[in-house]
């Protein structure tokens, strides 16, 4: 089965909820399944709207409350959005979308 091409909102999400706990670039780009020149692009991206904050020596990045409220409000318009999402997602293993 082909799998599905992430938008720039749920790669944007992904990065915050890993960066709940102080995460390093490496570790970003690892967990988040990101190129290099991606990851980089998205860090420099969201820390410019601060939704990340930056914790140097060793530099780590870790979501701010404005990053948080990010992640809610996607919540809430994904579901708004697919709202039997949930239901197939469980009876489909992960894999549904409508």
């Amino acid at each position: 089965m082909k799998r599905r091409r992430r938008n720039n909102f749920e790669i944007m999400v992904k990065i915050l909820d890993l960066c709940k706990n102080p995460r390093n670039q490496t570790q970003v780009m690892i967990r988040g399944n990101l190129s290099t020149g991606m990851i980089h692009k998205y860090l420099l991206y969201m820390h410019s709207l601060g939704l990340l904050d930056i914790c140097n020596s060793p530099t780590r990045y870790v979501t701010t409350q404005k990053g948080m409220d990010f992640i809610e409000q996607w919540k809430k318009l994904e579901d708004f959005l697919h709202p039997n999402s949930s239901v197939l997602n469980s009876k489909f293993g992960g894999a549904a979308r409508i």
